[in-house]
């Protein structure tokens, strides 16, 4: 083994609740405030099950998951109704809300897994979708310094399969166009809480600062978004 290979972890322990500002579990939890206590929900690749926790704080009882990893599916069996290794386990036109947050950068085919997404989600479902920027700013210096080493977590994910940009991301969605309307195009930033000591970022001043950075990632996503997120609603 390499020496600065990155260890392997489970889907479980790679993915970090992220519910700060600027984020995409603190962007799609606010479609949650939204939804019916009916609404049957789908989360493919839970992960920590960081959106199974607000299903169930939110009263959605109707929840579902997708999920490969058998170790972290057990660890998560008490936040859904189900949880099954893939897409086509499921029954088609039954979920009114489907997550897609952090997926579609792990497959070689994102297009086949959307397009089998749409059928099974409900006429006028909605789809949030989060993908990571290669064209992020950190991305752009290391490889001006001559650098792209892969890493456990982050936009070079050794997991990661697929690259999306700004523009190849929402040129993916456009082959949909018959089938999706484009609802939402937000941005997250880099989540630093993960890095920092809470005593840092815990208080206003720091909310204060994310919440500007927010607002110029939305000026230059392309070169200041960590994130890229959409939401769809199938036609």
């Amino acid at each position: 083994m390499l020496e600065n290979a990155p260890t392997e972890l489970s889907p479980f322990e790679r993915y970090n609740p992220k519910l700060f500002v600027g984020s995409s579990h603190t962007w799609a939890s606010k479609w949650l405030d939204s939804a019916a206590l009916s609404t049957r929900a789908l989360d493919i690749g839970p992960g920590s099950g960081v959106m199974g926790e607000l299903f169930r704080d939110r009263g959605l009882k109707d929840c579902y998951a997708v999920e490969v990893d058998q170790e972290t599916s057990s660890k998560l069996a008490g936040l859904y109704k189900s949880i099954v290794c893939s897409v086509e386990e499921l029954p088609d036109n039954q979920f009114e809300l489907v997550l897609l947050l952090d997926v579609l950068e792990h497959l070689t085919n994102p297009e086949d897994m959307l397009q089998k997404v749409l059928a099974r989600t409900t006429k006028g479902g909605i789809i949030l979708l989060s993908v990571p920027n290669i064209a992020h700013w950190s991305i752009r210096l290391s490889l001006l310094l001559g650098y792209f080493n892969y890493t456990n977590r982050g936009i070079l994910d050794k997991t990661h399969f697929r690259f999306f940009t700004r523009k190849t991301f929402l040129s993916m969605l456009a082959e949909f166009e018959q089938e999706i309307e484009l609802l939402q195009y937000s941005v997250s930033i880099e989540p630093l809480e993960l890095l920092l000591p809470k005593a840092v970022w815990n208080n206003q001043v720091f909310n204060f600062l994310s919440r500007v950075r927010v607002g110029l990632a939305r000026l230059l996503p392309g070169l200041l978004a960590y994130q890229h997120l959409v939401a769809i609603k199938k036609r």
